[in-house]
């Protein structure tokens, strides 16, 4: 059974990869706030003739927008500047899977195979998430009952998410989606990272937050989708006691998946994971800093 929360805030989000190895390419994903300014999304769609906004179709034109229209240019740079830029980066973790294997004297496809250095990949990624263990971690404040009969108290181990989301892929796709998931502004208020979030004694005050804001990503990874439902599902039987809690109902999914044809903030979205991923392409993602509104890397606030 679905619930439906007390929606006060909504994002918007979507992504692209970077040039790399297979599988160990940056996985990006760029969000926007529902109260965003996308006015730049109409303007730029329409000076380019299209029926949908795609960063594919700015950038081969964007040098001759920036000179010939300036003033649409600074705009869709102001507009860029409000997304907050996920990244998830496993090419650190197969390094140093790699140097640990060498110093055992493991021989390459011997002792262990490529594979096996992206699933280590994969289940750090995941465990570096704050769903990661979630009932457990949760259940550290008090036993952990659920109330609503769709709440599944088990499969948030970094090994049953990656079952759930099928290889280092789906396990990006996981990683982004749930630290944005937990991206919200009393969290960074307080200064909590996202795995502090569930062990700190204001924790309500964030948890309040994640379940009053809807998630909207573009058509990618239903897998991650359902898993982030059944954390929020989780996260709300952690409440029960809340007078806040009274306020669910059965209904509606908190995380959903829409086509961004029909919704300018995940086109804007589209552009921002694309600015993101070109930068990447040359630059440190320290750099990224510097043009975003907020930059999370593998879990951590630059």
């Amino acid at each position: 059974m679905a619930l439906l929360y007390p929606i006060s805030n909504s994002t918007f989000g979507d992504s692209r990869e970077t040039a790399g190895a297979h599988g160990l390419c940056k996985y990006i994903l760029a969000q926007y706030q529902s109260d965003a300014d996308f006015e730049w999304v109409k303007r730029l769609r329409a000076h380019l003739n299209r029926d949908e906004l795609k960063y594919r179709d700015f950038h081969p034109l964007h040098r001759q927008i920036k000179s010939s229209n300036p003033e649409l240019y600074n705009e869709i740079e102001t507009g860029i500047a409000q997304a907050t830029v996920i990244v998830i980066d496993p090419a650190p973790i197969a390094s140093d899977a790699r140097a640990w294997l060498d110093s055992e004297h493991a021989e390459p496809e011997v002792d262990y195979t490529e594979g096996d250095v992206l699933d280590v990949c994969a289940m750090s990624l995941l465990a570096g998430t704050p769903i990661a263990y979630l009932p457990e971690r949760l259940d550290l404040f008090g036993t952990l009952q659920p109330s609503i009969p769709s709440v599944k108290l088990s499969g948030f181990a970094p090994l049953n998410l990656l079952q759930k989301v099928g290889g280092l892929n789906g396990a990006k796709v996981l990683a982004a989606r749930a630290h944005a998931m937990f991206d919200v502004e009393n969290r960074h208020r307080i200064g909590l990272v996202s795995a502090d979030v569930l062990l700190s004694p204001l924790r309500e005050v964030v948890l309040r937050e994640i379940l009053s804001t809807a998630r909207i990503f573009d058509t990618e990874n239903q897998s991650s989708v359902k898993v982030l439902n059944e954390a929020a599902d989780v996260i709300a039987s952690s409440m029960r006691e809340s007078k806040w809690f009274e306020n669910i109902r059965a209904r509606e999914l908190l995380v959903r998946e829409f086509n961004s044809r029909g919704v300018d903030l995940i086109q804007a979205a589209d552009m921002a994971a694309g600015w993101a991923g070109d930068m990447l392409e040359y630059q440190e993602v320290r750099t990224l800093g510097s043009t975003f509104r907020r930059v999370i890397v593998n879990g951590q606030k630059l």
